[in-house]
């Protein structure tokens, strides 16, 4: 991995990670190893968070395209090592908060993943995606609902004006 070429994206595009393929993965448990460090890097690291939430849904039977997508993720990181979050004294530290739904994705159960994720100035500082237990009937009613406890959450001081922004509609509101 050491003179491994630099890749742009945590995640190739078009790339759907299933279980169905037959090749496992050489070595399971270093598999089991790297996701597992690599979730904890998504506590600094949110970019990678998407494609490692993925990556652990495979961990009872990891597969070679999950390793070659680890792989993948470790070439990214590698060429992200100067990133960090930057807080400059000529911008607002304006909170910004945007949440999505994407509808049946997993190709597994067809379930939906709701997410959000809150931005102070350019930088995000909460994030949360949640895979939903049940099918969702109304995607709307969810997306513009799964920030809200969490800004609160965040929010412990005199209240803001939040600009929130989902897939669907934009809004402003008060917490």
């Amino acid at each position: 991995m050491l003179t491994a070429k630099l890749v742009k994206t945590p995640l190739a595009s078009r790339c759907k990670l299933i279980s169905d393929e037959t090749t496992e993965a050489s070595d399971p448990g270093l598999y089991r190893n790297v996701v597992g460090a690599l979730q904890y890097i998504t506590i600094t690291h949110p970019n990678i968070a998407y494609t490692i939430n993925k990556l652990y849904q495979f961990m009872h039977r990891p597969l070679e395209e999950h390793w070659k997508t680890t792989k993948r993720v470790l070439r990214y990181l590698k060429g992200t090592l100067d990133y960090g979050l930057h807080f400059k004294a000529s911008q607002p530290l304006d909170i910004m908060g945007y949440s999505d739904s994407n509808w049946a994705t997993d190709l597994t159960n067809m379930r939906s993943t709701t997410c959000y994720c809150l931005y102070l100035g350019s930088n995000i500082v909460s994030w949360q995606a949640k895979k939903q237990k049940m099918y969702p009937k109304v995607v709307q009613k969810q997306n513009s609902g799964v920030w809200h406890p969490y800004l609160q959450k965040f929010l412990t001081y005199n209240p803001y004006s939040v600009n929130y922004n989902s897939s669907k509609k934009n809004t402003s509101c008060m917490v």
